[in-house]
């Protein structure tokens, strides 16, 4: 009697376990795959959007080389100091969500850039600028919009927020 209980008692225990695995695989394998591909196209945007950054920041080191106003290189400085801050906030955030950022851009822009003289430089430099940022600004808004991830979202914020103040300055100036 004994070991008919035990043994109708694992059969029974067999049976629900198999059942209700199954049913958790089916869902979980379908949730993984549409993660999956999340996570993928969060690291393809903020990849992308290291690449401007990449490319802001060896732009403005270009603008501090060349002879302009006072006035303009401390709008420079801001503008580096925002985009440094945007890289090292991304720069964590890709570490701790195992996202390989690029190193490298194409310096066909920035090679044009150095080749104007200092009067024509600085319109060239506020249109590649306004350039880079509305780019910017159109990645982050597209990875708020594909991310529930709460560290994405609030890296969107912050960094939207420093970008539309740099290209609100940009427009006043131009």
């Amino acid at each position: 009697m004994f070991a008919l209980t035990i043994t109708l008692s694992m059969g029974l225990m067999c049976c629900d376990f198999e059942v209700t695995t199954n049913e958790f695989e089916v869902f979980g394998t379908k949730a993984n795959l549409e993660r999956v591909k999340t996570n993928i196209e969060e690291a393809k945007v903020v990849s992308s959007i290291a690449i401007l950054n990449q490319q802001m920041m060896l732009t403005n080191q270009l603008a501090l080389t060349r002879n302009i106003g006072f006035g303009m290189k401390r709008l420079v400085q801001k503008l580096e100091r925002q985009q440094q801050q945007i890289k090292d906030e991304m720069n964590d955030l890709a570490e701790e969500k195992l996202i390989l950022l690029p190193n490298k851009f194409s310096k066909s822009d920035l090679n044009t850039l150095k080749a104007l003289n200092d009067t024509v430089f600085l319109k060239a430099y506020f249109q590649e600028v306004q350039t880079a940022l509305n780019h910017q600004i159109a990645q982050l808004d597209y990875l708020s919009t594909i991310t529930n991830d709460l560290d994405f979202k609030l890296f969107t914020v912050k960094a939207l927020e420093r970008l539309n103040a740099g290209l609100r300055q940009i427009n006043e100036i131009k």
